[in-house]
C-alpha cells in the first residue's frame, strides 16, 4: 500500500488541468520520493460521490472501494488524487469516507488546495457558465448573479477544511509571484514532495480560458441546443467537449474576457473583507488583497459585446446551427453512449469490460458525435484561420 495519501481538492480554475496532465504523464522525477498518481485524469467521480446534492450511497461505496484498491496496488511514498469536484464537499464527509475505506491512510492524509483571487475567479466563473450552457442570458444579469452568489466567500469554507484536517491541510494562493518558480505545476509538486528536489519533463500549460468571440459562439450553440430540447446534462458535456477541442487548435481568437470597473467595485465592496481575512489567517501577507486591488485598477469601462453576429458571418453561424441540429438528432437517438465515452475519458466512469464492450458496439455512433464536436470547434475559429486550414496554408 502507498505510505501516504495526498488529495488535491482544487479549487476550480487554479491550473487543475495542467496539474492533472502532468500527473498522468509521470512528468515529475524525484530521486528520493516516489509518487503513485490516480488512474484517471481527474477523480471527478470520487468528488461527486460526496457532493451534497448529487452524491448517493451507491456511488460513494463504488468510488471509495475503487480508491482503496488503487492505494493497495503500489508501495510508493505518496499516492496523489486530484479533482476540483471536491470544492463543495463537506470536509468531514471526506474524512469519514477515508476512515471507512482506507483507515490505514486516513489519519495522516494530506489535503492540498489552491485559491484564486476573487476577481480572477469571478471572470473564470463567467466563462465556465457560458462554456457549459448554464447561462445564456444577458451578461450583466449573469455578473449580478455571480456577485450575489456566496462562492467568493472563501474564509468559512477553507477554515472548515483546516478545522477538519488540521496541520495536514495546506492552502496556496494561485498568484504567480507566490508560486514556487512562478508556476502552478512546479508549485504543486514542490508541496507534494515537501521540498525534495525534483525535475519536470514536458510542458503542461493548458490554456483553459475562452476568448470573447468563442464565448459568443458557444452561447449561439447552446441557444440552438436548447431550441432542439437537448437534455441539460448532454448540453453541459457538449459545451465542455467543444471547449476542450478548441484548446487543441491553433489560430484561435485571443481576446480574453476582462473585469469591468462596475463589477470590480461590487466585488471589492462585498468581498474585500474576505480577502483581508484570508490573508491574515492563511498567508500572513496581503496576497489576495493586492491581487484584488490590481484587478480593480486594470478593470475596463464596459463589458465586451458577446453577440455572435458581431464576430461571425451569417454563413458561419448557419453552419454552427446545422452541426448543432445534427448533433441533437444523434444524441437523442442514443443519449447514453457518447456521454459514457466522455465520462470514461474524464475519469467519472471506470472503464470496465462492460463499458468497453458498449463503447465498442457503439463506436460508429460515438465517432459521429466526436466528429461533430470537432467540426463545431473549428467553426469557432476566426474566418481567416479556417480558410487557411482548408486551403492548406
Amino acid at each position: 500500500m502507498i505510505k501516504r495519501l495526498l488529495i488535491h481538492i482544487g479549487d476550480p480554475k487554479t491550473g487543475t488541468s495542467s496539474i492533472q496532465a502532468a500527473l498522468q504523464a509521470g512528468a515529475c522525477h524525484c530521486a528520493s520520493v516516489t509518487i503513485w498518481p490516480q488512474k484517471e485524469l481527474n477523480a471527478v467521480g470520487l468528488g461527486k460521490s460526496l457532493a451534497p446534492k448529487s452524491g448517493n450511497p451507491h456511488d460513494r461505496v463504488a468510488q471509495f472501494s475503487r480508491l482503496a484498491r488503487w492505494a493497495r496496488q503500489s508501495d510508493a511514498d505518496i499516492g496523489v488524487v486530484s479533482s476540483e469536484f471536491f470544492e463543495r464537499v463537506a470536509p468531514q464527509d471526506l474524512r469519514s469516507a477515508l476512515e471507512e475505506f482506507v483507515p490505514e491512510l486516513a489519519q495522516d492524509v494530506r489535503i492540498l488546495a489552491y485559491v484564486r483571487p476573487h476577481c480572477g475567479r469571478f471572470v473564470s466563473a463567467y466563462g465556465q457558465r457560458i462554456k457549459t450552457g448554464a447561462f445564456t442570458g444577458p451578461p450583466k444579469q449573469l455578473a449580478k448573479k455571480l456577485i450575489e452568489n456566496e462562492f467568493l466567500s472563501y474564509l468559512p469554507r477553507f477554515k472548515a477544511w483546516e478545522a477538519c484536517f488540521g496541520a495536514n491541510f495546506t492552502l496556496r494562493p494561485f498568484v504567480r509571484s507566490a508560486l514556487f518558480r512562478g508556476d502552478i505545476v512546479e508549485d504543486f509538486f514542490n508541496v507534494v514532495l515537501e521540498g525534495a528536489a525534483f525535475e519536470l519533463s514536458g510542458a503542461f500549460r493548458i490554456n483553459e480560458a475562452l476568448a470573447v468571440e468563442e464565448m459568443a459562439a458557444l452561447r449561439h450553440l447552446h441557444v440552438r441546443l436548447i431550441e432542439q430540447s437537448l437534455d441539460r446534462s448532454l448540453r453541459h458535456q457538449v459545451g465542455s467537449a467543444v471547449s476542450d477541442a478548441l484548446s487543441g487548435l491553433n489560430g484561435r481568437f485571443e481576446r480574453r474576457l476582462e473585469l469591468t470597473a462596475r463589477d470590480a467595485s461590487e466585488i471589492v465592496k462585498k468581498f474585500g473583507s474576505d480577502a483581508r481575512a484570508m490573508d491574515d489567517h492563511f498567508f500572513g501577507a496581503p496576497v489576495l488583497q493586492e491581487a484584488m486591488q490590481q484587478a480593480a485598477a486594470q478593470a475596463t469601462a464596459t463589458f465586451p459585446n458577446v453577440k455572435p453576429e458581431v464576430y461571425f458571418s451569417e454563413g458561419r453561424l448557419a453552419r454552427i446551427r446545422r452541426a448543432a441540429d445534427a448533433l441533437s438528432v444523434i444524441l437523442k437517438e442514443r443519449p447514453k453512449d457518447w456521454m459514457q465515452d466522455r465520462l470514461v475519458q474524464e475519469g467519472q466512469f471506470e472503464d470496465t469490460l462492460a463499458t468497453k464492450l458498449v463503447r465498442k458496439l457503439q463506436d460508429k455512433h460515438i465517432a459521429q458525435v466526436w466528429a461533430l464536436v470537432a467540426e463545431l470547434a473549428e467553426l469557432m475559429l476566426p474566418e481567416e484561420t479556417l480558410q487557411d486550414a482548408v486551403q492548406g496554408v
